[in-house]
């Protein structure tokens, strides 16, 4: 029986743009997600769908799909410098996580380093781009009926 929506699935993964750059991998923690909650962009999960534990195969998510969403200018914030004082890495480009009130963590980019604030964006870093997944999965459960 192959995976089907509702199913809890592992897999590993490695994510480049389509330079060829390495943009994010699974880094030997395997994913693991549970088809059709939503956790991952419709193009992946629906490519997740009738296989199997050992499949192994490309999906290419072109940047027109939208798949990581649109970047919404109001998720840039300027956070002030003093909070990056020994703790995080303020240059621009580098990748940041703060938490939030509730302790979810959140991760942004830092785009630009003025003298007094640091502007970091929040949107998902792969908006906008063309990116290849390569996926093996590692192993799968039925849950049961569909969600």
């Amino acid at each position: 029986m192959p995976i089907a929506t509702g199913d809890r699935v592992q897999f590993s993964y490695h994510v480049c743009l389509a330079d060829g750059r390495d943009v994010e991998s699974s880094s030997g923690e395997d994913a693991v997600v549970i088809l059709g909650d939503g956790s991952l962009p419709s193009v992946l999960e629906c490519s997740l769908l009738g296989r199997t534990t050992g499949d192994r195969f490309h999906v290419d998510v072109n940047k027109i799909e939208g798949a990581f969403g649109v970047a919404d200018p109001d998720n840039r914030q300027a956070i002030p410098l003093s909070q990056f004082k020994d703790k995080l890495d303020a240059s621009p480009g580098s990748l940041v996580e703060f938490q939030l009130p509730d302790g979810e963590p959140v991760a942004g980019r830092v785009i630009e380093v003025k003298s007094d604030k640091v502007i970091i964006d929040f949107n998902h870093p792969l908006i906008g781009k063309d990116v290849r997944y390569s996926i093996r999965i590692t192993g799968w459960q039925s849950l049961g009926p569909s969600i």
